[in-house]
């Protein structure tokens, strides 16, 4: 008996690349803002405030991340999460070089993108045995993949922020 299944892997390629490209997002962002708030202000508190900003929305919204991922479903999840998250850090040198980004703003952008950035990441994990049956691929092999972005990111990330900050 012959097969008719298909391994396409496209899928599971499309979501190893969303993960990796979101936590190099996220590691960046941890280094740039606080450079960034340092620069503007001088000053070591607003620094550290804008840091508190972006990662105290991570308890709350990774509680409701898996349950926003089940109501919505996995890959719209993922997909609006990141373009969020993504809205609202193009908007931080959008705003800066047109008509100024106050601290209270910076900080509220950063908290939203933390907010919509950890249902996305609770939706690609959720999608990933999917993609991982259709590409016939071991999930020993896509864990490893999915997973090492976090590691990747904390090698590539920080250090990438500090060179285009400089």
């Amino acid at each position: 008996m012959t097969s008719t299944t298909t391994r396409d892997r496209r899928p599971l390629t499309a979501l190893v690349t969303a993960n990796y490209l979101s936590w190099i997002g996220n590691t960046m962002t941890l280094v740039a803002v606080p450079l960034y708030v340092l620069q503007i202000s001088s000053s070591a508190t607003e620094a550290g405030a804008a840091g508190f900003a972006n990662a105290l929305p991570m308890i709350v919204a990774g509680l409701a991340g898996g349950l926003i991922a089940d109501r919505v479903g996995p890959k719209r999840t993922s997909v609006v999460a990141d373009l969020a998250a993504g809205a609202c850090m193009t908007a931080v040198p959008l705003l800066h070089g047109t008509v100024g980004l106050a601290l209270p703003a910076l900080m509220a952008l950063l908290f939203l993108r933390t907010l919509a950035d950890a249902p996305g990441a609770a939706a690609r994990l959720a999608l990933l045995p999917r993609v991982t049956a259709r590409g016939q691929v071991r999930s020993e092999t896509a864990n490893s993949l999915f997973a090492s972005a976090q590691r990747v990111a904390f090698v590539v990330g920080p250090p990438l922020a500090a060179v285009m900050a400089a």
